[in-house]
């Protein structure tokens, strides 16, 4: 795979705060960034897949009477 530079601003704090971590970890900057855009990414994939899935099933017709969820959802709240 190769490798591509990209450049961003950020709060010199974020940046603080990442080096803190990094050396505590013994890691660099580039290794805690790469480690949380790939972190990022897997999270908005699953949702966008969810999503996805959520949306053929409405459109197949396998949907939930609110009420009925509505209630399930009154029932999980009150314990």
């Amino acid at each position: 795979m190769s490798k591509q530079n990209v450049n961003f601003k950020t709060d010199s704090d974020k940046v603080k705060a990442l080096d803190k971590l990094g050396t505590s970890m013994r890691r660099d900057r580039t290794f805690l960034l790469n480690e949380a855009v790939d972190q990022y990414l897997a999270v908005q994939e699953y949702h966008l897949q969810e999503i996805e899935k959520g949306l053929a099933q409405a459109k197949a017709g396998e949907t939930e009477d609110y009420e009925k969820v509505k209630a399930s959802w009154m029932r999980r709240l009150k314990r």
